[in-house]
């Protein structure tokens, strides 16, 4: 979400790409991230969920980082945006590991039971 908000604001601040390579910035990302959630489905049995979600939630800070030194300037390559989208990509596939290892942290007497929620009663499985 925050790269394609990045992406759009480009040429506001002085970035002189193309609609093409802007369309590609945007749309990397989610390549990367579909691409990836195959892989990440395997990671936490591999290294264990707690250990994946950590290794992986630190190498999200990668295109973090790397997205606020390149914004700053104007002259940056687009090959560094490019990859920089590639990047940004683990944060889906990291959501996706995620979510599959995810109930095993549920405690098991309370799944498929209704929690209260702010909109009315929800249903968790």
């Amino acid at each position: 979400m925050v790269w394609s908000v990045v992406v759009a604001k480009l040429p506001a601040v002085g970035f002189a790409f193309t609609n093409e390579q802007l369309f590609w910035l945007a749309a990397l990302p989610g390549l990367s991230g579909a691409t990836l959630r195959v892989v990440y489905a395997f990671m936490p049995a591999v290294f264990g969920g707690r250990l994946w979600t950590t290794l992986d939630n630190m190498v999200v800070l990668v295109p973090a980082v790397g997205m606020g030194f390149a914004v700053q300037d104007p002259a940056s390559p687009y090959w560094n945006f490019l990859a920089l989208a590639l990047l940004c990509g683990l944060g889906g596939g990291n959501f996706a590991s995620s979510m599959a290892n995810i109930s095993f942290f549920f405690p098991k007497p309370r799944r498929a039971t209704r929690w209260p929620s702010t909109r009315g009663w929800a249903i968790s499985v």
